[in-house]
């Protein structure tokens, strides 16, 4: 009898912790088969050297944007999916050459891929291609890719609040004639993690 009840006291911190924490095998923030949903918005301001049109000019840009990001989780914590982004644009111009402020909207879309590293915190990268209306110009192909750093905050298992630190480079192309654009950005968003408990409890069953 005294040999069980010591057996059952040297094994019951390990059953415990077995218990609480659920993910002990797994240390994923995110399993492998879940989908996100979701977005963000952010913004940046930056200095740009134009010389797209032939008249060269240097400017203030405030840039804002709206991003979907969808994806699906390939591996725990490693997640593929769709970047679609909706930008718009305003540049005091700080040069001569062109006295006019210029506003402008662009969409762009492409692939982008998440990581989890170190607890709820992520890196992702993006990369993508679309086209730029101007108000007062023809249009203009464009090239653009963001890499950055953020954490989720899980408000419950499957929706999580989403600060962004991100750096962002676009090059705008017209015929020959090019214009490059780059700086940091700072951004919120909120992502659903749909089957992120069904994948987990499908791994425990395994």
């Amino acid at each position: 009898m005294y040999k069980y009840l010591l057996l059952f006291l040297l094994f019951s911190p390990v059953l415990t912790l077995a218990q609480e924490n659920e993910s002990f095998l797994i240390r994923g923030k995110v399993k492998q088969g879940s989908i996100m949903i979701g977005g963000n918005a952010a913004g940046y301001y930056n200095k740009v050297k134009d010389d797209l049109y032939g008249s060269s000019y240097e400017a203030n840009k405030i840039w804002l944007e709206i991003r979907a990001k969808n994806g699906y989780f390939i591996r725990h914590d490693w997640a593929i999916g769709l970047d679609i982004s909706l930008h718009h644009e305003s540049q005091n111009i700080t040069t001569a050459a062109v006295r006019h402020p210029l506003r402008e909207t662009s969409l762009i879309f492409g692939p982008f891929t998440r990581y989890y590293l170190a607890g709820a915190f992520f890196g992702e990268f993006m990369v993508g291609v679309g086209l730029h209306d101007f108000s007062s110009g023809p249009n203009n192909n464009i090239v653009a890719s963001n890499l950055g750093v953020g954490y989720s905050y899980f408000i419950n298992q499957q929706l999580a609040v989403e600060p962004i630190l991100s750096f962002r480079y676009q090059r705008d192309v017209y015929h020959s004639q090019r214009r490059v654009s780059y700086g940091p950005m700072i951004g919120i968003g909120v992502q659903a993690f749909l089957l992120r408990q069904r994948s987990h409890i499908i791994k425990r069953g395994l």
